[in-house]
């Protein structure tokens, strides 16, 4: 614990509330090193693996995203999220989910499970041994 924590600091900053995230997920045991997992294996959602994009168009928001992608998989993540909202009548998510389709990077996505904030989150799992 002691060691991610130092390690997350040195990047870029730890919130608060990552910091209780990590700590929690390393109290119970559903820590690998890299990322928490939820205890049916899957990655758990936390401010360090999710892309805000609300509020984007979507050449814009894609952008964020791929470059989202790239920092995440030199960490070694192969799972992260996106942060699109519900919005109005759901475009960005429509299209963010169409893009993704596209994508040579991701494996498959779907949309986050509730405990992960449901259906204004997509849970991405991205192709091992790219790193864009």
């Amino acid at each position: 614990w002691k060691e991610v924590k130092k390690e997350v600091k040195k990047k870029k900053g730890i919130s608060k509330r990552v910091e209780e995230d990590l700590k929690s997920a390393a109290d119970s045991g559903l820590f690998d090193g890299r990322s928490p997992k939820r205890k049916d294996g899957g990655m758990m959602r936390m401010d360090s693996n999710t892309v805000d994009i609300r509020g984007l168009d979507i050449e814009d928001a894609m952008s964020a995203v791929r470059d989202f992608f790239g920092v995440q998989m030199r960490a070694g993540r192969g799972t992260v999220y996106v942060l699109h909202g519900h919005g109005t009548k759901g475009v960005l998510k429509k299209k963010i989910r169409e893009a993704l389709k596209r994508e040579e990077i991701v494996k498959k996505w779907s949309k986050a499970q509730d405990e992960d904030g449901g259906d204004a989150f997509t849970e991405v799992r991205l192709k091992d041994g790219i790193v864009g």
